[in-house]
């Protein structure tokens, strides 16, 4: 027992404080035995009779005494209410360390602990001068007071040990002291100290316990281990409640506690992350959140976690079901390269009953038609919404992006669950079915596939975005419908004259002899040849025709062929641009309708014009000659329509506006403004290198700038080198720019004008 009264010297003689050395000595040869021999030495000694005085019960008589010391001996707690606060302080030690405190007794305790000075020095001075002895040096008390509170917070933490809710005695009275720091704070950080030494022995053992249990949870989560940690848990939640309450009052984190709630917590979330553990990781984080609290760092983030895992878990995502389309999309994830084109579309069941595609596509799609009926909540829908968005935005599979979209709205009519994602779905489903039409449209207007032009538009009419752009559909559609009509009525006039000539042919054989045609463009229907006049003037400049349906100059065929080259380049940038993943949707959308603008123009100007079989041979011979500066002028055509704003975020919203295709017979590109001399050229090359970049964001735009800068040294770094945080995306932006660069670098050194008009945009 750490603090005894029925130990102290003076009790082993039978004898109060107040006894001089004769009495000592004098009732040591009475009581005899080695007992009484060492208490002897002890009370004749000053410092050791000191320490017994301090200890024992100063200022009662002979009488009080042996009656508090016979009901300790009994187990039971004498009357001591009028007693000085050092004697009451030394019986509720006595009975504390003895293990017979009850909870009042040790709230009793701590309230006289830090008051037993009061009068004590008084109270021994006076007995030492009954026994004639020198009074107590003031050094001398104080030291042995410190040593006295050190044995009353032993006890205090024995007779809380004794108890069986005695953690939660100790955290009561230390909440008890307020804000405030005192006295009492002092004693109880001794206290608290006591408690750590005895509950050390015990709290290993139960941390080596627990580092077993992680490491099997760790390899194989079962519920009787999970319940056997839990156990564990609360036993050091008991250990270190008071120790936490008593650093929670001054201020400071309890390191031992933080470090056990981290691990436990994570733990938990390895549960979650390598076996979809749901239910036993909300168990531990229940556990620790209740019994460690949630006030302090480490259990703020407990509360965290164990609200997303309770989420989880009302999701469904526990759930067999769900964890099969969980691991089905996270495999589709890894694999999306598979679903390009439409293999879903085109999935279909053999006569065994079995899908005729890839596993990977067969187990995402059974796994949602699994999943739908069972979930709680519309996670696998928002899920299967945003894998048929990256398919279409990254990989360009548009139509297995549109069957996805098709079967997640197959399983959300009816469905309360489904009620705000339907929208987006169907939302996505229209965007997804015009990106498709337009494409086909492109292609059927490319090969002059007119009735499945006409056939496309159609569909594409009721899926317009606004007003304006299905009236522009409908009058695009009756346009080809009038063109259909007039070409039907054309070849039937042109057949009848073919006849009348064939017959002319067989009735008169002084025929005169037909001037040939050549054949004509896209963008106009058949032209008859009228005969060639004696002269003709060219002067090599390019004219627009004005509206009607006149022979063509040279100069106006010339403006019609190099427009019609230019804008086939600037298709084709604006088609690769569209596939970029750096695209601004808007910025995009601002290029197609100059560029549908600048088509409408051509097609005006063009019309129903005719022209001579010389002059086209003439102006073709010129196009394949000027074939590449035609095909940089389309390309600073295409760029000057793209113009963005700087650091705008990348669309990831499926899909993407209409490209220029939907707007037949149009090529679906934008248009630049006119422009003449090489200082001019190197001004607009500039401008559309400057609207490029502005329109880039983050590592790609790092990229290009990068490449823009070390181009013009001797010798250049390659784009691998490009700096970045993510490289991929860096060194991409370093080789479009370079390829973008190549041909204005190559005019910017060997022409000055031009590097003069570049220099000065």
């Amino acid at each position: 027992m750490g603090f005894s009264l029925l130990e102290n010297p003076f009790a082993v003689l039978g004898l109060g404080t107040d006894a001089n050395p004769a009495q000592i000595s004098g009732r040591a040869r009475e009581v005899g035995g080695d007992l009484a021999s060492v208490a002897s030495r002890a009370l004749i000694s000053p410092r050791t009779r000191l320490h017994a005085e301090i200890a024992f019960l100063p200022g009662l008589t002979e009488k009080e005494i042996q009656s508090c010391l016979s009901a300790l001996a009994s187990g039971r707690a004498p009357e001591f209410s009028m007693f000085a606060p050092l004697s009451r302080a030394n019986i509720l030690a006595h009975l504390a360390s003895s293990g017979n405190a009850t909870a009042s007794n040790l709230e009793l305790l701590f309230e006289t602990a830090p008051s037993v000075r009061q009068d004590a020095l008084e109270i021994l001075n006076r007995g030492r001068r009954s026994a004639a002895m020198p009074p107590i040096p003031q050094p001398m008390f104080d030291s042995a007071m410190e040593q006295l509170a050190c044995l009353h917070a032993e006890a205090l933490s024995d007779g809380a040990l004794a108890l069986k809710h005695g953690a939660d005695v100790l955290s009561e009275i230390v909440e008890s002291l307020g804000s405030s720091v005192t006295g009492a704070s002092v004693f109880l950080r001794q206290t608290m100290a006591a408690w750590e030494r005895a509950t050390a022995s015990e709290g290993n053992t139960d941390l080596e316990g627990a580092q077993e249990l992680t490491a099997k949870l760790k390899g194989a989560p079962d519920s009787a281990t999970v319940t056997r940690l839990s156990s564990v848990i609360r036993a050091m939640a008991f250990r270190t409640r008071p120790v936490r309450a008593l650093a929670h009052h001054f201020a400071l984190p309890h390191d031992a506690s933080a470090e056990m709630v981290d691990n436990w917590r994570s733990l938990a979330v390895d549960l979650v992350k390598e076996h979809k553990a749901l239910s036993q990781a909300e168990t531990i984080l229940n556990l620790l959140a209740k019994e460690f609290g949630t006030s302090d760092v480490p259990g703020q983030r407990v509360a965290r976690d164990l609200a997303a895992c309770r989420e989880r878990i009302a999701s469904g995502e526990d759930l067999p079901e769900v964890a099969r389309f969980a691991a089905a999309l996270d495999a589709a994830e890894k694999g999306a390269t598979q679903f390009k084109g439409d293999v879903l579309a085109r999935m279909a069941m053999d006569s065994r009953g079995r899908y005729n595609t890839l596993t990977i596509v067969v187990e995402l799609w059974e796994s949602f038609i699994a999943v739908a009926p069972n979930t709680p909540s519309d996670g696998p829908w928002k899920a299967l919404r945003a894998f048929a968005v990256r398919l279409h935005n990254d990989f360009s599979a548009s139509e297995s992006a549109l069957a996805l979209t098709d079967l997640a709205l197959k399983h959300a009519y009816g469905n309360s669950l489904t009620d705000e994602v339907r929208p987006q779905l169907e939302a996505d489903r229209r965007l997804l079915l015009r990106h498709i039409l337009g494409r086909q449209l492109t292609t059927a207007v490319e090969k002059k596939r007119r009735g499945a032009a006409r056939q496309l538009l159609s569909r594409m009419i009721p899926l317009a975005e606004n007003d304006a752009e299905r009236r522009e559909y409908t009058t695009t559609l009756r346009r080809l419908q009038w063109q259909a009509a007039k070409l039907f009525v054309s070849r039937s006039f042109y057949a009848l004259i073919a006849f009348g000539i064939l017959y002319s042919i067989v009735t008169d054989k002084s025929r005169t002899p037909s001037i040939g045609s050549a054949p004509h463009p896209t963008y106009t229907p058949t032209a008859a040849n009228p005969p060639m006049p004696v002269t003709a003037v060219d002067d090599g400049r390019e004219l627009q025709p004005p509206p009607g349906t006149a022979v063509l100059s040279r100069s106006q065929l010339r403006w019609c062929l190099f427009q019609d080259a230019r804008l086939t380049a600037a298709k084709a940038y604006l088609e690769n641009l569209r596939t970029s993943e750096y695209v601004h949707g808007d910025a995009f959308n601002r290029a197609i309708e100059i560029f549908n603008t600048s088509i409408s123009d051509l097609n005006a100007s063009w019309g129903q014009y005719r022209y001579y079989t010389a002059d086209k041979s003439a102006v073709d011979a010129e196009l394949s000659t000027k074939a590449s500066v035609l095909q940089a002028e389309g390309q600073r055509l295409g760029a000057s329509g793209y113009v963005t704003q700087p650091n705008f975020p990348t669309p990831q919203i499926a899909p993407s506006a209409p490209p220029a295709t939907y707007s037949p017979p149009a090529h679906s590109v934008a248009p630049q403004p006119s422009y003449s001399g090489v200082y001019v050229d190197g001004q607009q090359d500039r401008r559309a290198w400057d609207a490029w970049v502005a329109g880039l964001i983050g590592d790609f735009r790092q990229g290009a700038d990068w490449w823009a800068g070390v181009r013009s040294t001797a010798n250049p770094p390659p784009c691998t080198k490009a700096p970045g945080t993510d490289r991929v995306a860096a060194v991409r932006g370093c080789s479009e720019a370079k390829t973008r660069l190549a041909f204005a670098d190559r005019r910017r050194r060997a022409e000055p004008d031009y590097r003069s008009g570049w220099n000065n945009p």
